[in-house]
């Protein structure tokens, strides 16, 4: 007999408190900081485990153990295939640039690769408002032929794009959000050339925005070949990344300790429903 006696209760002693602790240890998330990353959710861990809990029925340690097994691989599955998703986005939404089109048979002007980053917009809608902006634009040779009456009519003609015009003086301004400006007070705006010369900041903005314009009529006029470029271009790009060895291997790893870990517990629960109880007094 020991000289001294615990000071340890030594735990719950029947099989049901056993059970209550157990089952309660996965409830508290004691295992929980094993599985959790930093920036991942305790609280949908917490339900997956439960929801496991109330799936499988542990009704010993043994089961409760292998229960949070699986709980916590299938987090780590679920984790995975979000890492994956990001990987093959990652690798679809990556800039497409000359030699991506050089091995696709396309030669584009260095300066309309930008413009062909993002195809969704191109519609029969957007490149016949363009054509109108363009027509409008060239009336004025490149702002110096427009009077002051003809531009403060412009927001109520072309609101787009006397926008445009308010976005481009902003952010040569330097100012930190666009703001309704007035007419006159882009009229009075003066543009520093990179000579050192100054003009009106106007006569600058048309001539860019009618060069854009132009642009987006190359970008219309080779478009059916432009969007069979990019899709090749992507479509290889995603079938690189599904190859990525490192996260097929991870992948095929969890699922077969997922079932591993599934077959020992079936196994545990046959073997547990397969035990004959004997009551008091047998």
């Amino acid at each position: 007999m020991g000289l001294f006696k615990s000071k340890r209760g030594g735990g719950p002693k029947t099989a049901e408190g056993k059970i209550a602790v157990t089952n309660n240890a996965l409830k508290t998330g004691s295992y929980s900081s094993r599985a959790i990353l930093p920036g991942e959710s305790e609280e949908d861990f917490k339900q997956l485990q439960d929801q496991f809990i109330k799936d499988f029925l542990p009704k010993n340690v043994a089961e409760s153990l292998i229960v949070h097994q699986l709980s916590s691989l299938t987090w780590k599955i679920l984790r995975l295939q979000k890492l994956e998703d990001a990987h093959v986005l990652r690798a679809l939404h990556q800039p497409i640039g000359e030699g991506d089109l050089y091995r696709e048979n396309l030669k584009l002007p260095y300066e309309y690769i930008s413009l062909i980053q993002d195809l969704s917009p191109y519609d029969d809608h957007f490149f016949s408002q363009n054509q109108s902006y363009l027509e409008y634009l060239r009336r004025f040779d490149g702002g110096y032929g427009i009077s002051k009456d003809e531009f403060y009519e412009m927001p109520k003609i072309h609101l787009e794009l006397y926008e445009e015009l308010v976005r481009m003086a902003s952010e040569y301004t330097k100012t930190d959000k666009i703001i309704d400006v007035a007419p006159e007070s882009l009229i009075r705006l003066k543009y520093t050339t990179p000579e050192g010369g100054s003009i009106a900041f106007v006569h600058h903005a048309f001539v860019a925005l009618q060069k854009h314009c132009e642009d987006l009529v190359y970008i219309h006029r080779h478009l059916g070949h432009i969007r069979s470029a990019v899709t090749n271009i992507k479509e290889k790009r995603l079938l690189e990344a599904l190859k990525d060895q490192g996260i097929m291997r991870a992948h095929e790893d969890l699922q077969r300790s997922f079932y591993k870990a599934l077959n020992e517990l079936r196994r545990h629960q046959t073997w547990r429903q397969g035990t004959i109880e004997l009551g008091p007094g047998v």
